[in-house]
């Protein structure tokens, strides 16, 4: 089985915008990788029809023409065809998924056709404009898409047009309008605070100065977007200030509750696999989460912000503060000690930020070795290159050796304080999540398959430790050495 894709970028992030965007077409098949034959570039999100010509720029028609020329390829025999795309790409995934998996039927094939839509879940915009705006940039994004469809000839699914009256199609380019009426599988990765959208009310961050109001829209948003997300059965939506994510070098790293992007992913896929089968779904494999935290950039994870003008990362007060906004007022006291000052921010974020396991102060310890892994799981979140760990145990000193072993973290020194020791650890960025696994079940090779299932993101990603009779290992040196054991954990 081999994965073929075809990109199709968007020049706009929503009507009027200016954001380079893709719309991507993936599908899984067996045989030879070969190109696609064609890559098109699409005007926006409007999704409009007109006559075929040499050269077209209406999205659903250069979506349609794709897939027939791709049918020599095999689009016919594959077993899924993904459709992804980010902000504008992200609605056209919306508009478009229903309409490609109708095509895919009437061709006869038997293909299950996906969507993941990547900031790409807009909600109507608060502040009240003039209907008659002179330029798209002035308008609401309501009035730009009536703009849109009127202009292009627009069209929106079928079964969310006969929601609405004739002139009211335009509120189907509103994923929290559209998404009830869809019925092929999708997967929305948002974040609660997204910039384009903070950008249609004219808030920049890290740009112009900020309102008492403009703040408290930006705290309400986050509510807004965690409220029109609660029906939608897999999604991805992280407490952070940024837009897109799958398109940045990062994007593996960011987590929602301990589990990351493609671990959420996988389990998704492999829910939907197991209802094509008739099988129950795995437990503990969860593919809907949504940040908890209310704050923006609660979530440890986040993207930085960075000062647009001397390009340094910032923390969310540090930018506050750079654009105007009185903290005192907001019960925000910036000269105030740092402790009292996170618990104000959020208490939640603290938490994250400075876990009791990590802190300086004498804490009952249950696990020491859950409390090393912790420290290094958020030290790895946070971009440190170092992070200590006390105290020091021959079980963690083991666990470390096998994880430094497979790269996963540098070297580590030991180091004796005449105390219970200490351990000064390198990280190498690799690390996205690490963990120990209580109680210590047994394991057998038999078993070995249904752990990695379990525990790891996906095949051949990832390793579970082991203590045997033979010592501490990976699950890989134990298959090998044919011998079973106790879990310890698990890192990848």
């Amino acid at each position: 089985m081999i994965l073929q894709r075809l990109v199709v970028r968007h020049p706009t992030a929503i009507p009027g915008g200016t954001v380079t965007d893709q719309f991507q077409i993936s599908f899984v098949t067996k045989g030879k990788l070969t190109e696609p034959a064609i890559q098109e570039s699409a005007e926006d999100d409007l999704e409009g029809e007109a006559t075929i010509a040499e050269y077209t720029f209406m999205g659903s028609l250069i979506i349609r023409e794709v897939i027939k020329d791709l049918i020599p390829k095999g689009i016919k025999q594959a077993k899924v065809v993904l459709l992804s795309g980010t902000s504008a790409g992200g609605t056209g995934v919306l508009l478009n998924i229903e309409r490609v998996a109708s095509q895919l039927e009437q061709l006869g094939a038997e293909t299950q056709v996906r969507g993941l839509v990547d900031s790409g879940w807009f909600i109507e915009s608060k502040q009240q404009r003039s209907p008659n705006c002179p330029e798209t940039v002035s308008c609401s994004p309501e009035d730009a898409i009536k703009i849109g469809l009127r202009l292009w000839n627009g069209v929106v699914p079928d079964r969310c047009r006969q929601l609405y009256k004739r002139g009211e199609e335009w509120q189907c380019f509103f994923g929290h309008k559209l998404y009830s009426t869809l019925t092929s599988p999708l997967f929305v990765v948002q974040w609660l605070f997204d910039e384009e959208q903070l950008r249609v009310e004219n808030i920049y961050m890290g740009g112009q100065s900020l309102s008492e109001e403009q703040w408290q829209y930006i705290q309400n948003l986050g509510r807004e977007l965690k409220n029109s997300l609660r029906d939608v059965t897999a999604v991805f939506a992280p407490s952070c200030l940024s837009h897109t994510v799958i398109t940045k070098s990062n994007w593996m790293s960011f987590q929602v509750r301990g589990t990351s992007l493609p671990r959420a992913l996988h389990c998704w896929d492999r829910s939907l696999e197991a209802t094509r089968n008739n099988r129950t779904p795995a437990k503990g494999c969860p593919f809907h989460l949504v940040d908890t935290c209310q704050w923006p950039q609660c979530n440890p994870t986040c993207p930085a912000l960075v000062d647009q003008a001397t390009q340094q990362e910032l923390t969310l007060l540090q930018m506050l503060v750079a654009m105007g906004l009185d903290l005192q007022k907001l019960g925000l006291d910036p000269q105030g000690d740092g402790d009292s000052l996170a618990s104000m921010v959020s208490n939640v974020h603290y938490y994250f930020l400075f876990p009791p396991y990590c802190r300086t102060g004498i804490m009952v310890r249950m696990n020491v070795l859950a409390d090393a892994l912790k420290c290094i799981n958020n030290a790895e979140k946070r971009g440190k290159r170092q992070v200590l760990i006390r105290p020091c145990s021959k079980v963690i000193v083991r666990f470390l050796t096998v994880m430094m072993k497979h790269g996963y973290i540098g070297e580590f020194e030991i180091i004796d304080d005449h105390r219970a020791g200490k351990i000064v650890v390198n990280l190498t960025g690799r690390l996205n999540k690490c963990g120990v696994i209580s109680p210590r079940f047994d394991l057998q090779l038999k078993d070995l398959e249904k752990w990695q299932n379990n525990l790891l993101p996906s095949r051949q990603f990832g390793y579970i430790v082991l203590t045997t009779s033979a010592g501490i290992m990976d699950h890989e040196e134990a298959r090998r050495k044919h011998t079973g054991g106790k879990i310890l954990g698990f890192f990848f």
